[in-house]
């Protein structure tokens, strides 16, 4: 099950970019970063980029548009680098 997988991925991140401890890889996250077809350095500078340059959800501009109305918001951070860039992340949530 891959949601197992991810979750361990999502600790292990944690652990890296808060410093609390030098976590080793284990076997299945190792082979999800593979099925993901990442390596875990650019894994971690990728999400380093998310977190720096988004708050809570990710996508085209439409999809954040969309999401924060949901949540009653008119805007959330990132929605401008979307809308006025060419960068289109792949990933969404909402």
């Amino acid at each position: 099950m891959y949601l197992g997988k991810y979750h361990q991925l999502v600790e292990w991140t944690q652990q890296q970019l808060l410093g609390k401890k030098a976590a080793a890889l284990s076997i299945e996250t190792q082979d999800f970063l593979q099925t993901l077809a990442i390596e875990s350095d650019k894994w971690l500078a990728q999400t380093t980029f998310l977190e720096k340059n988004y708050s809570w959800a990710v996508g085209s501009f439409d999809k954040l548009k969309l999401v924060v109305q949901k949540r009653g918001l008119k805007w959330t951070r990132g929605m401008r680098k979307v809308h006025f860039s060419s960068y289109r992340p792949e990933i969404c949530s909402g």
